[in-house]
Order: C-alpha cells, then structure tokens, then sequence
C-alpha cells in the first residue's frame, strides 16, 4: 500500500506520483461491528464507487452507538462494566490490523481516528463521564501499540475526534497523541477531526507534524453556509496545508434541530460547496446507517439528535454516494487541483453560487437554476456544463457583453457546475 503524501503547492494530495483526490466514506464502528465478510462487501462496493479512503473509529463511540450483543471491544471491563485501559483486548486489535490489511487490499487507505473527545479529560463529551477518559499514563502504552501494528499499512491518522479546544488541557492532550504517532510514523499523513467551528490553536497550527486541516460542517439544514466559513478559516492560517470537509451531513441523518433528514441533493451541494471554497484535496461522504453500522433490530443512543438510522445494507446504497464519486471523477478529469476561490468575478453574487480558477480553467458550481454574470471574458473558451443530479454533459450557452461572460439560464431544474478551460 502506497503512501499518500502532500503536494509541493501544499494545497492537494499525490500518491504514486500523482495528484490524489481524497474521496472518504465514513465507517466509524467498523472495528467493533463488522465481520471480515461484512468489510470485505462493504470495501467491494465502495470501490467500485471510486472511494480510496475509508475513515474508521479506532475506538467505538459511545455517545453515538447502535447497541449490538456481539460488539467487540478494544479493553476488558472492570467490575463496574467501565473500560480498562490497562488490560487490551488482543483479538479486538487483531482484527483491527486484519481489517486495514484487507482495505489495503482492495487499495483503500484507512483514516485512522484515534481519541475521541469522551476520551479526553475537561472536554466538552467527557463531562459527567469521567469513566470514559483514557487516563494520560495509558497514553504510550495503547497508541505505540496500535500504530507499531499499522503504519505498514501507511494510514491516515485523525488525533482527534469531535474536539473543541475549551481549555489548554484539552490541547496538551491532543499533542501528545500526535507526538506519539509522529514518532513512531514520522512522516505519516495526519489531521485534527474538531467540532463545527472550532480552531486549534498556534501550537497545533505550526507543529510540523500535522499534514492537512479538516473540518465538519455541521448535521443542520442552517450549516449550508458553514462550507464557505470553515474553508475561509483554514485558508487564512499561517501555514499552509490541504483542506477537507471530513464530516458534512450523513444523507438520511436528521436535522439535529429540527425534523427533516438529508436527502442526496443536500449533501451533494454540502460536497460541491466545500470543493468550490477551498477544501478542494478531497471530501468524504456519510450515509446514516453506515457510520454506525446499524442493524435494524438495535437500539441506537442518539436518536433524538441523529434520528433513527438506517439498516446497513439499505443506508449501503443510498445514491448520494454515486454524487460523491462523480465529483471525483470531475476534478480527476478536468484536472482541478490547482484551482482557488474567485468570488471577485461573479457580478451578480447568488447564494451557494461559487466561482473558482486556475491560469488556464474557471469553474462556476451553481445550486439552483439562474443566470450567472463573470467579470471575465471567456466567451471564446471551450465550455461544458454537468447536470450534477443526472451525471450528464451537456454545451452552456455563454456570450460576451461589455467585456463580461453572460451564462444564460440553463434547461435544468439541477444544480450544475459550467466549466470553461482556455484550450
């Protein structure tokens, strides 16, 4: 299994020598849930959809899980049923390692998230379960452990998970997860999975051994502008590294507010709008079902914010995830690495509308039907338009008016993204 590595531009991913979009499902309680026969389906399916990255809880979560008799768990329980963190559970570990072996096989990287916030004292999900913290001592000991068994496999490792950085306990913690990890992989590909908004602070910014910037963008039918904002964030940071949105809304997940679920045209435009804005190495998917691995006859412990999930198999197949690789496919053909943010040139702003260029290419991704003014002539360059929502190809019609690119209203009720390149 080759290594994904960081573009000399700092803004993308090569592996093998190439440019390398990152396109991630999410699969948190893989580990615990899944049998090999089970993962080995999962893994076939999502490559032949074009996934190359699966992102995989080291830990189970607890504060979002599917009840599950036969769940395997990393560490043996004290009397109380709380976690040991001093007695491993071998075979939970070997599977972990088998598993990553087999999602090497199929040429899939494993995102790795190694703590999850209930993990971490005096934060935010931890509170109240103090019996959930992995005490600072087990630090060494369970993630040399860990990555020792998996960094042939040259994961991708997450230090965090739903973090905020309330207090500097919170921080130190977090840096002396990755100090572990850059240590023992030096070298390896790593990034921070925070809550919604937050930023890590300078220590964590200019430490050399973090390789990309992520964010989430929020389960909320009001998160639809978070994309554009998270992204700005990143991209106004001293150093300069890839961006990925690694958690927009799980199609099929609840409005955490209020009722409703995503549907694939939701999260298509959460994907297009992080792309467009800057997190452009890469965007991971989440259907609600997977990320749990739920089974219809569970019980899930967070209903009343996610809603209850789908079955596995059903959530498997949800076509938001064919939106996903097509956008793959898109930035693969086109060649839209190097693009950036170019709101400067749309005349009449529209929301969710956004414009980015590179030297030679422009593309605008616009999320209902309208027309679009450009401050720019490209009325002599060649021009496609992508019904996103059909996966077809059709010619836009543009013209030139006062030195300006008009793109007239086009024959679809779909978002669309119009590409233009000089040559």
């Amino acid at each position: 299994m080759s290594e994904i590595t960081v573009s000399e531009s700092k803004d993308y991913f090569i592996k093998d020598g190439k440019p390398f979009f990152y396109l991630a499902d999410t699969i948190w309680m893989a580990f615990s849930k899944l049998s090999e026969s089970e993962w080995r389906d999962y893994l076939h399916y999502r490559k032949v959809q074009g996934f190359n990255v699966v992102q995989v809880s080291l830990f189970p979560l607890d504060h979002d899980n599917s009840a599950d008799e036969n769940e395997l768990l990393p560490f043996m329980k004290n009397e109380d049923g709380t976690p040991d963190y001093c007695v491993r559970n071998d075979a939970y570990f070997n599977k972990v390692e088998k598993m990553i072996a087999v999602a090497a096989e199929y040429g899939i990287t494993v995102a790795l998230h190694l703590v999850w916030a209930h993990h971490i004292p005096d934060s935010w999900a931890s509170k109240g379960h103090e019996e959930r913290v992995i005490p600072e001592a087990q630090l060494y000991p369970i993630y040399s452990y860990a990555v020792e068994r998996v960094k042939k496999y040259h994961p991708v490792y997450a230090i965090s998970g739903d973090v905020r950085f309330e207090n500097q306990a919170v921080t130190d913690y977090c840096m002396k997860v990755l100090k572990i990890v850059n240590e023992l992989d030096n070298g390896a590909l790593t990034t921070l999975h925070i809550a919604p908004g937050e930023q890590p602070d300078d220590s964590l910014i200019y430490n050399p051994a973090l390789k990309f910037y992520s964010y989430q963008s929020g389960h909320s039918f009001l998160d639809q502008d978070n994309p554009e904002k998270f992204s700005a964030q990143f991209l106004k940071q001293p150093v300069k590294r890839p961006i990925v949105n690694t958690e927009p809304s799980y199609e099929g997940h609840k409005d955490g507010f209020r009722e409703g679920r995503f549907r694939a045209e939701d999260v298509r435009r959460m994907a297009w709008s992080s792309l467009m804005t800057g997190a452009k190495a890469g965007i991971t998917y989440g259907a609600h079902g997977i990320w749990s691995c739920h089974r219809r006859e569970n019980f899930f412990n967070n209903a009343s914010f996610s809603g209850i999930p789908y079955d596995f198999g059903t959530a498997l197949r949800f076509p938001g995830a064919w939106d996903f690789s097509f956008a793959k496919a898109i930035f693969e053909e086109a060649k839209l690495y190097d693009i950036q943010p170019a709101q400067e040139l749309l005349e009449n702003p529209i929301p969710g509308c956004y414009c980015c260029k590179a030297e030679d290419k422009l593309a605008v991704y616009l999320p209902y039907n309208s027309e679009v003014i450009l401050k720019k002539d490209v009325s002599k360059w060649h021009g496609r338009m992508i019904i996103l929502e059909d996966h077809n190809v059709g010619v836009p019609v543009y013209y030139e008016r006062d030195g300006k690119t008009i793109i007239s209203v086009h024959d679809f009720n779909s978002d669309v993204l119009y590409l233009f390149s000089r040559n």
